[in-house]
């Protein structure tokens, strides 16, 4: 649970930030305003409805921040509901908030909610396409049934999503339910890295690793994740299951095992 505490110090902080923003721009607006106050007498109260308005605009930002902090906290933690019900609140007061609306449809797919998911990522997809949203929507097309859909968005977004080169020559073209959802799993884990957020990746390759434990892609990556982490345990374990790999990428799952194992023997 995201508690109270954690919220509360967050509210402060946006509080000081929201005090120099306004006073920041209201230097800057005065000093192109207040020369032609004389010579228009609407300017003066126009000044005051527009700042009126940016400070609405400024305040909404913030409630919107709040609600972001308690989402994505609730994610990290595992509670995804709490996350869903933080996203949801957050946009009841602001509508337009496009970090509320991605991190609501992060949490529904991992409630297993796949249908209101899709709409939801849809939704923001409309507004904000990117290579993450797509790869969402093919995976829970592939969760809901609608394969050959699914199937359709994997052809189109090899090209599409410009993706790395060995996961193209990795990944057979998927056929079945089950190898769509692996191939979008490690799709949104490979997009998120390159965001670098691990914490969203590690879900992603998890759950792929899940469906087929001994794949290639989700076993090196998550082992590179942890060794980033300093989890070296974990690391070990997920590069002891690269198996039967390419020369070069079973050269370098060996080489960060053994790291590992030495950062671990030595403390690290």
């Amino acid at each position: 649970m995201v508690g109270w505490g954690t919220l509360r110090g967050t509210l402060r902080a946006q509080r000081v930030t929201f005090a120099v923003v306004t006073v920041s721009l209201f230097a800057v607006v005065s000093a192109g305003a207040f020369a032609d106050i004389e010579s228009s007498p609407n300017v003066g109260q126009q000044f005051s409805q527009k700042i009126r308005q940016d400070q609405d605009w400024l305040m909404l930002q913030e409630i919107a921040n709040i609600y972001v902090t308690a989402s994505k906290s609730a994610l990290l933690e595992g509670d995804y509901a709490v996350a869903e019900r933080a996203a949801r609140n957050g946009l009841d007061v602001v509508p337009s908030s496009l970090r509320l609306l991605r991190l609501q449809g992060e949490a529904l797919i991992r409630l297993g909610y796949h249908a209101e998911a899709l709409r939801v990522v849809m939704q923001y997809n409309d507004s904000q396409k990117d290579k993450a949203s797509f790869a969402r929507i093919g995976l829970l097309l592939a969760r809901l049934g609608q394969t050959a859909e699914s199937l359709r968005r994997v052809k189109a977004g090899l090209l599409d999503l410009n993706l790395p080169e060995s996961l193209q020559r990795t990944v057979p073209t998927p056929r079945s339910q089950r190898e769509l959802e692996v191939y979008w799993l490690l799709t949104i884990g490979i997009v998120s890295e390159s965001y670098a957020n691990d914490d969203e990746s590690l879900y992603y390759y998890g759950a792929a690793q899940q469906l087929r434990p001994n794949d290639l892609i989700a076993n090196f990556r998550l082992g590179r994740i942890h060794m980033r982490k300093h989890e070296y345990e974990r690391a070990i374990a997920y590069f002891e299951r690269v198996r039967s790999a390419p020369a070069k990428v079973q050269a370098e799952a060996d080489q960060k095992r053994k790291l590992a194992i030495a950062l671990l023997a030595a403390g690290g």
